[in-house]
């Protein structure tokens, strides 16, 4: 049987033998401090490179006032996406048009940006600086009529169902 003994003097090893620990516990501090700071960092410059390339395109940026204004009309016919008009301009076809591109742009960042903020890469709060403006095109009577449209296209061609699922999520959080 072992037997353990308590020896009350200490030594010289004793005493580097604890001073070493105390350096390696100072050292894992400052290491998880840096860390933290470092992803700090990294959130911070992800969420100015979201912003700048959300701000990015001028023309998607109008597309989004328009449809905030309620100066973007999507009209359907026979249940596909007809004539748009925007502001006083005519109407024009919709499918081909710039705008059908600049809006499904608009749709995808918004995507992208709830699926970042699923998996945990944008807080609830960060989150909130696009939530609200996706809740205004997401809302939009126009634009839901156009998302029950490409559900109804992926349930017969293949893809997601919801359409922009991830950022439908983002917009119930507004």
């Amino acid at each position: 049987m072992i037997e353990l003994h308590w020896k009350p003097d200490l030594g010289v090893g004793d005493i580097l033998t604890f001073l070493g620990f105390l350096v390696a516990a100072g050292g894992l501090v400052f290491a998880g401090w840096q860390l933290r700071h470092s992803i700090r960092v990294q959130r911070a410059e992800f969420l100015l490179d979201a912003t700048e390339r959300y701000f990015a395109d001028t023309n998607v940026r109008r597309l989004y006032y328009d449809i905030d204004y309620g100066k973007f009309k999507l009209d359907f016919v026979n249940g596909e996406p007809g004539n748009l008009q925007r502001g006083n301009q005519p109407p024009k076809p919709f499918i081909g048009s710039d705008e059908e591109l600049w809006l499904d742009s608009l749709l995808y960042t918004f995507d992208v940006i709830g699926r970042i903020a699923e998996v945990g890469a944008l807080n609830a709060r960060e989150a909130r600086i696009f939530a609200f403006q996706a809740a205004r095109v997401f809302r939009n009577s126009d634009i839901e009529k156009l998302l029950d449209w490409l559900d109804k296209e992926r349930s017969r061609f293949g893809g997601e169902v919801p359409t922009h699922r991830a950022a439908r999520i983002l917009v119930e959080r507004v």
